[in-house]
């Protein structure tokens, strides 16, 4: 019979006999851990994500570490572990037995909020042997009266519940008899680490890396702490001058460390600069594992690989890089935008063959004027299936607008949410509503004056917005609200007046 066998036996019978032979072959079984750590929030997430990942032989070692450490700690630093233990499946009967010890031995100096989790331990993992041990040896004085009354139901309840038979005598002394051995394979843990890069966007998985790298006295796991919590921002600055490049594994040697500093977000790279490095250099760091968390890239990327699990945003890229991910075809789950350059023609008959459609995508297109091979480029442009979101740029502002209307806007399909078009100074935004489309303009340089949107106007009168919103960065360099209202008077619509309003990021 196995360790595990031998639980799942008494879960079969809730026979105390049982329970006593679990506890008896668990003491036999000594497992050796690192201290926990001083710090009790830390020491807490450590034990628990032990006692998740261990197999069973070593719960009762771990049990008696967290006895020494309830010795040495407060109340209210323990109830929350105790908690948590009483709803742990399956159900061990050594959490029951560390309760009724607990309950036994320190019942005085424990809180009534400790006391009932305690109670509740003993309920989820007890058996009547548990029960029968408090009923006749807990000192009763230190309850109140509603924890006297559960108590008293529950040791009744327990008690009264029916048993199954329990393992034979002669098989218990067997047992007993043999050299039992802590089973490091009953339950192999998962590498934490490897856990976060297979899912970037699970926090928790951060956490319990965190917890294991805390326990081996790891520097990371108090910085990955630390930024789930969005805690000590300034101890979070020393962690990253000292570990940051070790942190970041091969790309370190092809991101901007010092000018344009990749940002952590809980514990892990998320956003890079890419230096203008060498293809061959920039394909050695390619698949590294580290890419997983990235999810944002400024500028540099010069090529896609199934590392990048994580990445929601590619920056400015040139279209071989997505002719590449077509040809190899494999999975960027997360990937939402990309941002090319060049002939919009050619931009469509790229992202058609991406292994799948990104929904926001920036086009850069240099050197045009308002023709109509400009015009059927973005037409085919804007109907790629799967496009939620088109921004144009790296033109003259008004050349847009007058080509939309030309096109009108009713052509566009239904899947595309936004348009966009503009420079550094002033933007043009339409985005559905409903079954129509509202107008925002964004005007970032001071002075705002309306003859800077004369020609951008006049491009788009033909449109017939649902609203009309005018946004600009400042209200001090407003020269007259008036004349922009006049110059919009065309479109038959008040328009929304906002200050303060910064131009969206491009």
């Amino acid at each position: 019979m196995t360790f595990d066998e031998l639980l799942a036996a008494w879960r079969k019978s809730r026979h105390p006999a049982d329970s006593a032979l679990v506890d008896a072959i668990g003491a036999q079984i000594e497992v050796n851990f690192p201290p926990l750590p001083k710090n009790k929030g830390d020491a807490s997430r450590v034990w628990m994500a032990a006692i998740k990942s261990e197999p069973p032989t070593h719960l009762s070692s771990r049990l008696a570490q967290l006895n020494a450490f309830a010795r040495t700690t407060a109340a209210s630093s323990v109830w929350p572990l105790i908690e948590v233990i009483s709803r742990v499946e399956p159900a061990d009967p050594r959490y029951a037995t560390f309760a009724t010890n607990f309950l036994l031995e320190r019942l005085a100096s424990a809180s009534a909020k400790l006391a009932r989790r305690l109670f509740d331990v003993v309920e989820a993992h007890g058996d009547a042997g548990h029960a029968t041990r408090l009923d006749a040896e807990l000192n009763w004085r230190f309850l109140d009266d509603g924890l006297q009354s559960r108590a008293e139901r529950l040791f009744e309840r327990m008690t009264k519940t029916a048993q199954g038979f329990p393992i034979p005598e002669a098989e218990r002394k067997r047992l007993l008899a043999l050299d039992w051995k802590a089973d490091t394979a009953a339950k192999p843990a998962e590498d934490p680490l490897e856990a976060v890069y297979l899912a970037p966007h699970d926090r928790a998985r951060r956490q319990v890396l965190a917890d294991v790298l805390l326990e081996r006295g790891e520097p990371r796991g108090e910085f990955i702490s630390l930024q789930l919590a969005g805690a000590s921002p300034k101890k979070q600055k020393t962690f990253l001058n000292k570990y940051m490049e070790q942190w970041l594994g091969p790309l370190a040697d092809i991101i901007d460390v010092r000018d344009q500093k990749p940002e952590f977000t809980d514990g892990f790279v998320s956003e890079v600069t890419v230096r203008d490095v060498k293809r061959n250099q920039f394909l050695l760091a390619a698949d590294a594992k580290e890419w997983a968390t990235v999810t944002r890239v400024r500028r540099g990327l010069q090529r896609l690989s199934p590392a990048m699990r994580g990445l929601k945003a590619t920056g400015p890229i040139a279209m071989d890089v997505i002719e590449h991910w077509g040809r190899e075809k494999f999975a960027l789950p997360s990937l939402q935008a990309v941002w090319l350059f060049g002939d919009p023609t050619e931009m469509a008959d790229t992202l058609q063959k991406a292994p799948r459609a990104v929904p926001h995508v920036t086009a850069a297109i240099p050197g045009y004027h308002a023709t109509r091979e400009l015009r059927n480029g973005l037409a085919k442009l804007a109907v790629i299936p799967g496009i939620e979101r088109l921004r144009l740029g790296s033109f003259t502002v008004d050349v847009v607008p007058r080509l939309i209307r030309e096109i009108t806007l009713e052509w566009f399909p239904k899947t595309l949410q936004v348009l966009e078009f503009g420079d550094e100074d002033r933007q043009l935004r339409l985005e559905r509503e409903g079954d129509g489309w509202v107008l925002r303009l964004f005007d970032a340089e001071p002075p705002h004056v309306s003859s800077h949107w004369k020609d951008i106007l006049f491009g788009v009168r033909g449109l017939v917005p649902k609203r009309i919103e005018v946004n600009f960065s400042s209200a001090e360099g407003v020269a007259d609200v008036t004349d922009f209202t006049r110059r919009l008077s065309d479109f038959r619509i008040e328009p929304s007046i906002r200050y303060e309003q910064p131009l969206p990021s491009w």
